[in-house]
């Protein structure tokens, strides 16, 4: 009887064993998916210790923007065809990428809704700018209505674009597109 308990004692704790190592699996396998998508772009992001010129390229044009000192500037890798800018305070994004859609269609895209109507000027360097602004966002285009380089701007909840109007006209006027 001493031999059959100990089996059994054995057994249930092997089960035990194997039950604890799947649930710590499970909960790591969990926290992973969860946490690294918000972890991983972190890792890529450096902070301007000067202004600093950034390029994005794709399908032979190029977008090239001088980000401020003290801004943050995110990257998937080096050879990224998009980069994100934000303020120090970090209220307000502006993701740069090099795209062929409409405005429109970049709002969409961005699932950002209510575009307003279409806004036509022309930044210090000559180049063509063209914007919409939605209630908690702005889409902006340098080369014209269908865009060579693309802006997407947000802030965060608790402030208006119009706060950042005089930052978001600067960066705008520093870019500079090239097929």
């Amino acid at each position: 009887m001493g031999v059959g308990r100990r089996r059994s004692r054995w057994r249930a704790a092997s089960i035990a064993a194997v039950i604890v190592v799947v649930a710590l699996g499970a909960g790591l396998a969990a926290f992973a998916f969860v946490f690294v998508p918000f972890v991983l772009p972190n890792l890529q992001t450096s902070v301007a210790e000067t202004d600093r010129t950034e390029s994005v390229r794709d399908a032979g044009t190029a977008v090239t923007v001088v980000v401020p000192a003290g801004w943050s500037v995110q990257r998937e890798s080096e050879d990224a065809p998009r980069v994100v800018v934000r303020t120090p305070d970090a209220k307000l994004s502006i993701t740069v990428d090099v795209a062929d859609a409409d405005l429109a269609t970049a709002a969409s895209t961005a699932g950002i809704e209510g575009l307003g109507p279409l806004h036509r000027e022309t930044v210090t360097t000559g180049a063509p700018l063209v914007h919409a602004q939605a209630a908690e966002a702005l889409v902006a285009a340098i080369g014209g209505e269908r865009a060579s380089g693309r802006f997407v701007v947000r802030v965060t909840e608790d402030v208006s674009l119009e706060e950042y109007r005089a930052e978001i006209a600067g960066l705008l006027d520093t870019v500079r597109v090239e097929s």
